[in-house]
């Protein structure tokens, strides 16, 4: 088996799994060690579906500048703004609410304050670092397959190519598409984590030393 580099997770620490991780890759044959990763990436592949079917994103303030017609209330943080950028007014005699002087303006642009879904968080980060690295790990894991002195086995390949792509779907989901790139990240806040969480990290640090 062939392994990436690690990446932004080096330490590492026993989780408990519903799969006998140990015992799978205890297998000698080539095959049986194939299988054996298979198995784990499935079983990680679930999990991350599991996370993505009950998740509900957080909210955070929104305070957005978005086109007027599309702000249903006009509140003080509009006004604050108009008051710094008034060249956002246009002038607007019959429809105009806004009184300057003698004159009427209606606003192009307002604050929106609705709260928006806030996917950034510390756990899709992880999870997408995560699943990034174990994309390049089953790139690896195809080539390998090809090794000269090694069997080549079709069925095994696409399995993999399957894999690869849920891997693929997962990272283009929604929770996921608009998250910043994590470089480092200590075993205390993974274990600060939900078990789902520390579940994945185990596969992956069993996916990636093999």
């Amino acid at each position: 088996m062939v392994s990436p580099h690690s990446g932004f997770l080096k330490e590492r620490i026993s989780l408990r799994v519903e799969i006998d991780l140990q015992d799978i890759l205890a297998l000698g044959s080539l095959r049986g060690q194939s299988e054996a990763w298979i198995k784990v990436l499935e079983h990680l592949i679930a999990t991350v579906n599991r996370i993505q079917s009950g998740l509900c994103p957080p909210l955070k303030k929104g305070n957005t500048v978005r086109n007027a017609e599309r702000v249903k209330k006009v509140g003080p943080e509009s006004l604050k703004f108009l008051a710094k950028k008034p060249q956002y007014l246009k002038k607007d005699l019959k429809s105009g609410f806004i009184r300057v002087d003698t004159d009427y303006y209606r606003p192009a642009l307002l604050i929106d304050p609705k709260p928006v879904n806030d996917n950034d968080t510390l756990e899709n980060r992880f999870m997408r670092g995560i699943l990034t690295k174990i994309r390049q790990a089953v790139c690896l894991q195809k080539g390998s397959l090809r090794e000269l002195g090694r069997p080549y086995d079709s069925n095994l390949r696409k399995r993999l190519e399957n894999l690869e792509g849920q891997i693929d779907c997962c990272l283009k989901a929604n929770f996921l598409t608009d998250v910043s790139e994590i470089r480092q990240m200590s075993v205390n806040q993974v274990l600060q984590m939900p078990p789902s969480y520390q579940d994945i990290y185990r596969c992956y640090l069993v996916l990636i030393k093999c």
